[in-house]
């Protein structure tokens, strides 16, 4: 299934501030490395090495981090500037309209031939016997990547649902890893 590409933009900023975090982290290491060295190792060619390779490494992942931070707010302004996530829920919208024009099994067969993402946008995430329907067949398919998507749209419904307890679970709301057995 494929993923539209604001969300494409949004997941890989969120990759980008991950790996600025990740960064982050090993820089504030390297510093207090630089320092401990400085203390307990006496000046020699070896300190000096051993503290010109820490500070080479500082240096790259700061300068990656620049690049990164750059690329972020290049993306976020464009997304801004281009109303990009507007336009993306006005498409929603529309398709939601046209959805409710279809019956459905319409949608059930457009989910199953990739025309319908399964996601917590989809017209039947809040209901189970279509979720169910959809998990047999695409395990059966072993697209286990939208099994999980699934079973976690399943999960999430049950969370949420006032009137769900596990007292009136039956075997159609079996999780996505119990139906492979």
């Amino acid at each position: 299934m494929k993923t539209t590409r604001p969300q494409q933009l949004e997941d890989a900023i969120e990759y980008m501030k991950s790996k600025v975090q990740k960064n982050q982290s090993r820089i504030k290491t390297i510093l207090k490395t630089i320092e401990d060295v400085k203390k307990d190792l006496p000046f020699s060619d070896s300190r000096s090495n051993t503290i010109d390779n820490y500070r080479k490494e500082h240096k790259a992942l700061f300068e990656e981090n620049q690049e990164l931070i750059k690329i972020q707010n290049t993306i976020i302004s464009y997304l801004t500037n281009f109303n990009i996530v507007e336009q993306e829920k006005k498409e929603m919208n529309q398709k939601s309209e046209t959805n409710k024009k279809l019956s459905k099994d319409e949608i059930f067969e457009l989910t199953i031939n990739g025309k319908m993402e399964v996601n917590k946008r989809h017209p039947f995430n809040n209901d189970l016997e279509m979720l169910n329907k959809l998990l047999d067949h695409f395990i059966l398919k072993e697209e286990y990547e939208v099994c999980s998507t699934i079973s976690e749209l399943i999960q999430q419904y049950k969370s949420t649902s006032p009137i769900w307890t596990d007292n009136n679970q039956d075997n159609t709301e079996k999780s996505f890893f119990n139906r492979l057995n």
